[in-house]
């Protein structure tokens, strides 16, 4: 269910969802794909784009979810740990990111971008959790001519150490590393 629209020069999408999904598979604590899995997933979903005044906007996007284990594991296999509403691993109840770009003249732009993801469960069982994570990223561009563009961009801008992706395998935690602060620069030429 949905809404979306103006409020003033505001403009939203608002959503909430529920979901069953029944007879999936998936992989439990020891790594074996198993069938006829259940799970139940319900949250919010906001995003917005914000003008503020002739020189800057706002926009970003949030996600509230709860997404949760439902049927027990335990008669398949007693050290998968699943049980009845455990949430699901790598599935964080937050998702989101905020971004403030500027534009001083016609000619240059600036944006300042933070991605969060929230904490999650890394097992199916529940016992072990990557923290999440705060990354930003800053952006501009500016036109040299009628037909050069300069922009640029700097991915991670406080370098911070995360995760791409957290699980749990093969009797331990897997961390997939996120690039550490990159540089992008790039012209594009308009005949």
């Amino acid at each position: 269910m949905g809404l979306k629209g103006y409020l003033s020069k505001i403009r939203f999408e608002a959503a909430l969802f529920a979901m069953r999904k029944n007879n999936f598979f998936f992989r439990n604590a020891n790594g074996f794909n198993v069938s006829n899995g259940k799970t139940h997933h319900k949250g919010a979903e906001l995003s917005f784009d914000a003008p503020l005044g002739r020189f800057m906007a706002l926009s970003g996007a949030f996600t509230l979810a709860r997404h949760t284990y439902a049927f027990n594991d335990l008669v398949r296999s007693p050290s998968s740990s699943i049980h009845r509403g455990d949430l699901v691993d790598t599935a964080p109840k937050t998702l989101g990111y905020l971004q403030m770009a500027v534009f001083p003249t016609g000619k240059t732009n600036l944006s300042l971008k933070v991605q969060h993801v929230g904490k999650y469960f890394t097992d199916p069982g529940n016992t072990t959790q990557y923290g999440g994570h705060d990354v930003f990223t800053l952006r501009g561009g500016v036109d040299v001519s009628k037909s050069i563009h300069m922009y640029g961009r700097i991915d991670n801008l406080f370098d911070i150490r995360y995760a791409d992706r957290a699980d749990f395998a093969f009797g331990s935690e897997r961390y997939f590393p996120g690039r550490p602060r990159t540089f992008f620069i790039g012209i594009r030429v308009q005949p």
